[in-house]
C-alpha cells in the first residue's frame, strides 16, 4: 500500500515495478502459508520461475528496484537450506536463473544485433547502481522522512509483525 502512493505526481520506475514486486511477495507469502499448513517444504517451481522473470523485468527498468524480489529469493533459499532441502534449493535456483534468462534474452539479442549490447548493459546495470549511490543511506532516510514521515511510520508494520510471529522467523523475514 505504501509503495502505491504516487510520489512526485507519479510516473516513477517504482510504480512500473510494483506489479512484479507485489506478485513476488504474494507467491512468497502463499508458499510460507502452505508450509505452515503442513503441505511440505517444496516451493512450486513456477514461483521460482516467476521470481527470476520478475527480477529480469525489474532490472531493465531500474536495477535497484529489484531489491525486494532479491529479498524474497534470499528468504526462500535460506529457508530451504535450513530445512536441509538442498535438492529443492538447487532446483529453485535453476528456475530463478531460467526465468531471468528468459526475460533478458529478448532485449540482449536485440541490442546485440544492433551492436549496442555493451552500451545497453552499461546503462542498465552500471548507471542504475551509480544513480542510486548519489546520496548516502542516512541522507536519503532524512530527506524522505522529512517529506514522507507518515509513510515511514507505516513501514514500522514489519516490526509489529516480527513481534507477533516471534517463533516463526521466516514470517519475520
Amino acid at each position: 500500500a505504501v509503495a502505491a502512493v504516487n510520489y512526485e505526481k507519479g510516473n516513477l520506475t517504482e510504480e512500473y515495478c510494483l506489479p512484479a514486486v507485489l506478485l513476488s511477495l504474494y507467491f512468497c507469502l502463499k508458499y510460507f502459508k502452505n508450509v505452515e499448513a503442513g503441505k511440505g517444504f517444496k516451493p512450486p517451481l513456477l514461483y521460482s520461475l516467476f521470481y527470476g522473470a520478475a527480477t529480469g523485468f525489474i532490472c531493465f527498468i531500474r536495477i535497484t528496484n529489484a531489491a525486494t524480489v532479491g529479498a524474497v529469493l534470499a528468504v526462500v533459499f535460506l529457508f530451504l537450506l535450513l530445512k536441509k532441502e538442498f535438492k529443492n534449493a538447487v532446483l529453485n535456483l535453476l528456475m530463478v536463473f531460467s526465468g531471468f534468462v528468459a526475460t533478458c534474452a529478448g532485449p540482449c539479442i536485440f541490442f546485440y544485433s544492433k551492436n549496442l549490447l555493451p552500451e545497453m548493459l552499461k546503462q542498465v546495470f552500471v548507471f542504475g547502481a551509480t544513480y542510486s549511490a548519489e546520496f548516502t543511506f542516512m541522507q536519503k532516510f532524512q530527506r524522505s522522512f522529512s517529506h514522507y514521515g507518515l509513510y515511514f511510520l507505516i513501514l514500522l508494520l514489519p516490526v509489529v509483525i516480527c513481534i507477533i510471529y516471534h517463533e516463526k522467523w521466516y514470517m519475520m523475514l
